[in-house]
């Protein structure tokens, strides 16, 4: 006669070996589960939406298929000042308008001399010292809102340089929100909203 426990030790690497297997089939299936969802992989930003197929335009040398571009070429454009020549800083505003989109045009109007802090005796004192302010614009590495398809919306670090025939003043440094829209003819700036 056999002893039962002995039998029973002999089977039980063949149920284990048996468990073990299904185990492993299971896990190798799992994982290649994860792996054909996307889990398990390093992860890589997300490439902007494409730019809407449009025919950009060329205006003054800046390709309006570039939103970013668009945006540092409008807020140069639009701070950079003459004051005397420019009767206030609106002007600049004027000289941006085929960066910007129509409808913000219209919404801005007559009142673009309050996109910035530019005090009436300032801008005095800057017309009598033949002053010229001359505006630089950086994208900022800031967090900004997702890219769209129609809207990118970025933090833009200005700096004005203030020259005078008699040397130079501190330059004024700000931020300000900028979102572009795209359109028909290219990005166009949609929004200018100084912090």
């Amino acid at each position: 006669m056999t002893d039962p426990h002995t039998e029973d030790d002999a089977m039980t690497p063949t149920i284990a070996r048996s468990h073990r297997a299904r185990l492993g089939v299971t896990v190798s299936l799992i994982m290649l589960g994860l792996i054909a969802a996307g889990c398990g992989t390093p992860t890589q930003p997300a490439a902007p939406p494409p730019a809407p197929q449009s025919s950009a335009e060329i205006i003054a040398g800046i390709d309006t298929g570039d939103a970013l571009a668009v945006m540092v070429a409008a807020i140069e454009t639009a701070y950079t000042w003459q004051p005397g020549p420019d009767p206030d800083s609106a002007a600049g505003f004027d000289r941006a308008r085929g960066l910007l989109t129509e409808r913000y045009r219209a919404q801005v109007g007559a009142t673009a001399s309050g996109l910035t802090a530019v005090p009436a005796g300032v801008w005095a004192r800057w017309a009598s010292a033949h002053a010229s302010i001359t505006a630089t614009a950086v994208i900022t590495p800031d967090d900004h809102p997702a890219d769209t398809a129609q809207t990118r919306q970025r933090v833009v670090a200005l700096r004005q340089r203030v020259n005078t025939v008699s040397g130079t003043e501190p330059d004024r440094d700000s931020a300000v929100y900028v979102t572009a829209t795209a359109t028909p003819g290219g990005w166009r700036v949609s929004l200018i909203a100084p912090r």
